[in-house]
């Protein structure tokens, strides 16, 4: 970032707008500002003079991030509130800011807004919601889009600071101040504010190493967003501290009975689940008696059909294999393509493959899985609680990529 779009000399602020709650110390303002240079972005590593250097003109850190979020967070906002004061004779005080959006136009008109966000979240829910019933995080699957009351041009670049929580994040975009050729953002911006906040509302799920990530593959577990959230923050404490996870076996097949009892996913009008309804509320029900044999031996099989009649329904013409099967399903929703989504589709997609439809040596009575099951090799003593659990949460995660 250039010091000279924040110099004094440089800047020219004139309050446009200036509400101030000062019994709970919450200073609501806007802020017209003209800046002598534009924003590039940020140095992605260190140059000496006459060196290249890569600059991100887009991002997203979170106050995980420490210094490097710290850095970025310093060198653009403080330099503008600086120059507020130095202008208006106005201290803002950086821990009174629970939000604050920058928006720059080619013209190097920068307009300020502090603590002046309404946030509104679209969220995919487990359960019916009445209107005017309060939402806790365990209801939500996935936080679709944020949009805010603020306006934001696509052809302007924008930084945004904002919390959820004790948690702070950014997002910025300066590409358009800087493409070669006029031309607008392209993406959906409240699908982006909504990836971000889903990061910082359950940022255990996205910080998850990749050994923790191996662990939970080679004990045939994932995050699957229908669980509780302190079922699934232990699931992450195991994972990451190499304990065994079906520990909490009792605790995931509970709270899989009252998901299957709470949210009524397979009623008759989902066509996708036509054909395999009945067997599908047949697998169900065996698994609320605990016969985990019949719920298994009915869905592992009929989850694939489940994979197939999507396929051939949505057109695709090309000869069907295991890996087109999930990426058909996966690439059918739009959360796929968002930075951070609960459903977590690469993933998801990793874990159908290595987990759902893993391979066998023929002989080896291996445990469950699609082809072990339909070769008739998989051993007796895994037809059990754990793999008719997660054969139920497979079910309902793949359910939620499927249904739009």
């Amino acid at each position: 970032m250039n010091r000279k779009a924040i110099r004094k000399d440089s800047v020219r602020s004139k309050p446009v707008n200036w509400p101030c709650d000062y019994k709970n110390a919450t200073p609501t303002m806007v802020f017209e500002t003209k800046l002598e240079i534009l924003p590039v972005g940020y140095a992605e590593s260190s140059a000496r003079k006459g060196e290249k250097v890569p600059i991100s003109r887009f991002g997203f850190l979170s106050s995980g991030d420490g210094d490097t979020f710290i850095k970025r967070l310093e060198g653009f906002l403080q330099g503008l509130l600086n120059n507020i004061y130095n202008n208006n004779n106005v201290i803002i005080s950086p821990s009174l800011i629970d939000n604050m959006l920058v928006i720059i136009n080619d013209k190097k008109i920068a307009k300020i807004y502090i603590n002046y966000i309404n946030i509104k979240s679209i969220v995919r829910v487990k359960n019916i919601m009445e209107k005017g019933s309060p939402v806790f995080s365990d209801d939500i699957l996935d936080i679709r889009e944020v949009s805010i009351d603020v306006d934001i041009p696509k052809d302007q670049g924008f930084f945004f600071y904002f919390s959820v929580g004790w948690q702070k994040a950014i997002i910025y975009d300066f590409e358009p101040l800087w493409l070669s050729e006029k031309k607008i953002r392209e993406y959906n911006i409240n699908s982006l504010f909504g990836s971000a906040f889903s990061y910082l509302m359950f940022q255990k799920r996205f910080t998850l190493s990749d050994i923790a990530w191996m662990n939970l593959l080679n004990q045939k577990w994932f995050l699957f967003c229908h669980l509780d959230n302190s079922i699934i923050d232990e699931i992450i404490n195991h994972a990451d501290n190499k304990w065994d996870i079906d520990d909490l076996l009792e605790k995931i097949s509970d709270n899989t009975k009252r998901l299957i009892k709470n949210t009524k996913l397979f009623g008759n009008n989902l066509n996708i689940f036509g054909d395999h309804i009945g067997l599908i509320n047949r697998a169900i029900n065996d698994y609320e008696k605990d016969d985990f044999v019949s719920c298994i031996s009915i869905l592992y099989p009929r989850i694939e059909g489940i994979l197939r009649s999507f396929y051939l329904n949505s057109g695709n013409e090309n000869k069907i294999r295991q890996t087109r099967l999930i990426e058909a399903a996966v690439a059918n929703n739009d959360e796929h393509k968002k930075l951070y989504s609960l459903l977590m589709p690469e993933r998801f997609k990793t874990y159908l493959e290595s987990v759902y439809f893993a391979d066998f040596c023929p002989g080896s009575k291996p445990e469950v899985s699609r082809h072990s099951i339909a070769h008739g090799e998989a051993k007796f003593e895994s037809f059990d609680k754990k793999s008719a659990t997660i054969a139920i949460l497979i079910l309902y995660h793949i359910a939620l990529f499927i249904i739009k």
